[in-house]
């Protein structure tokens, strides 16, 4: 299936995107997301459809690390003058002091879930199988679901859930950038 075969001229949509799965599945690639083509990308080829806007959920570093927090808030601000919505949280450290952690699926469930009311068709980027009841509860609201995701480390569940799904690295070509790029 092609992202282009996925929309329906003058639906309203909106794109979801699960920064830290799409990240970590996007390191088991040689694939880079360029943030600027992929926005462009959803603008100009999405058939005659009108994107509403595209929402990013990420973590931010905790505040003791200064230079990564401030090096992540400024790619945030970048992402936002392109044109996303960014919403973000910091991360939390664990009790043993060795992980942390920045989930964001309740904040991409929730504004998918109030968002749809507006919404012909929703578009999340992520692999995540914990979205499945999410969608299905769209889907009973009358709306339509694409996942775009890495195929290799997507849930099996959710890609058979969803209306369509996509795998990221066919978009390559059209929303990748070379490393040096990065």
């Amino acid at each position: 299936m092609t992202v282009k075969s996925t929309f329906v001229s003058g639906e309203r949509f909106g794109v979801f995107i699960d920064g830290s799965n799409i990240s970590m599945s996007l390191r088991q690639t040689n694939f880079f997301l360029d943030d600027e083509k992929l926005i462009n990308f959803f603008r100009n080829e999405s058939g005659g459809s009108i994107l509403v806007r595209p929402y990013r959920y990420e973590t931010l570093p905790p505040i003791s690390d200064e230079e990564h927090h401030k090096k992540i808030l400024n790619w945030h601000w970048r992402l936002e003058h392109l044109g996303y919505r960014v919403i973000s949280k910091e991360q939390r450290e664990h009790s043993d002091g060795q992980r942390s952690k920045g989930n964001m699926d309740g904040e991409i469930i929730t504004d998918m879930m109030d968002f749809s009311a507006h919404l012909d068709h929703l578009v999340l980027f992520s692999g995540d199988g914990d979205f499945c009841y999410t969608i299905a509860r769209l889907q009973q609201r009358g709306k339509r679901v694409t996942v775009i995701a890495v195929e290799q480390t997507c849930s099996n569940e959710l890609k058979r859930q969803a209306d369509g799904f996509v795998s990221l690295e066919s978009l390559e070509d059209s929303v990748g950038k070379q490393q040096n790029e990065r």
